[in-house]
């Protein structure tokens, strides 16, 4: 009992000092989920900067008005009940451990009392809206490299697929529970055709698979020699497909350029292996420069990532995805780059 009571506290230790994700899947292992189960399923991102009990609100995609949420130090699943009050939710579905920063994976109870000793096989996981594969190896692994997106449509074994946005390659768990990059095999008539017993041309010995696919540590198959090897250089960047871009300081440039807003990744351009985001409503970009900075800059900068726009951070190397802090941006009235604290760069 008290080996038992031990794991369960270093889970929870582990769970609370994790990183928080910024887009969240609901999943069940089970074909005969109860309703209010079911329509919790699917893919939840954060709320903006929402907050309740000190922990960010994740909502769910569809507009369903489902939530991820915190109340009374408990994460639960559930749907808002007055949309007047930011945390006046309704729980459907929680999590017995408390105090903790993170949704957690499994261990999901319903939150009504007759159903209090039932558990959903409810799987709460961290997920990437889209995922950027980059290598210094372009010979060996050119078709494997550049972005896939999440495919909603497919699964193996209950684990998010993600298909590359050019070609037939898929991110996937295999059978023997590693993440692997795929190429989709043809069927009798020469259609391609997916399937989760796809062999691999790249992949990630790490068991048992984690919710997202491993960063490093990729061997890829060699053409020439047929063998596994070893790709020191090969990145999987988990990223969202847009970017919002706020700042409160309206005498800015930002606000005056019309620099703030949504930005939506542009699955056929990149800067240095990186996602380009396009504003969705004006002619501007963010993407990473030859400073190895992330900018913001017209379409004239962006082509030849130049190091030159309206804003930038100061954070360097470029992290993976945005800066969400530290920009400054160009005044004209100066002539030169102003800190702008209030400027925020957040999933969306």
């Amino acid at each position: 009992m008290q080996s038992v009571l031990l794991l369960v506290l270093f889970q929870a230790h582990f769970i609370y000092t994790g990183k928080i994700c910024d887009t969240y899947e609901v999943s069940s292992s089970s074909p005969n989920t109860l309703p209010i189960v079911h329509k919790s399923l699917g893919l939840y991102k954060r709320n903006g900067k929402a907050v309740c009990d000190g922990r960010p609100v994740f909502k769910h995609v569809t507009g369903s008005g489902r939530y991820i949420f915190s109340s009374h130090d408990t994460w639960r699943i559930g749907v808002r009940v007055d949309g007047s009050t930011p945390c006046n939710f309704t729980s459907h579905l929680h999590h017995p451990l408390l105090k903790l920063n993170l949704p957690v994976r499994t261990g999901w109870m319903y939150s009504n009392v007759d159903m209090k000793d039932e558990y959903p096989a409810v799987v709460v996981a961290c997920a990437c809206d889209i995922i950027q594969v980059s290598s210094g190896n372009h010979v060996s692994q050119s078709e494997v490299l550049g972005t896939y997106r999440m495919d909603v449509s497919h699964k193996c074994h209950n684990r998010t697929t993600y298909k590359h946005v050019e070609n037939n390659h898929y991110i996937q768990v295999d059978n023997y529970g590693k993440w692997i990059i795929s190429d989709t095999q043809q069927d009798a008539r020469g259609k391609k055709m997916f399937n989760c017993e796809q062999k691999g041309v790249a992949f990630n010995p790490a068991k048992p698979a984690p919710d997202i696919p491993n960063k490093s540590g990729w061997r890829f198959l060699e053409p020439a020699s047929n063998r596994w090897r070893l790709d020191t250089t090969m990145k999987l960047t988990c990223s969202c497909t847009g970017y919002r871009l706020k700042t409160s300081l309206k005498a800015t440039i930002l606000g005056k350029n019309n620099l703030t807003g949504v930005y939506r990744v542009d699955d056929y351009r990149e800067c240095h292996q990186r996602p380009i985001y396009k504003h969705t409503r004006h002619p501007y970009y963010m993407y990473v420069d030859t400073d190895d900075t992330w900018m913001v800059g017209g379409f004239e900068q962006m082509k030849d990532c130049l190091a030159s726009g309206f804003a930038y951070s100061k954070e360097y190397p470029a992290p993976d995805n945005p800066s969400r802090s530290g920009w400054f941006y160009f005044n004209y009235m100066r002539g030169g780059w102003c800190p702008d604290k209030k400027i925020s760069v957040t999933c969306e």
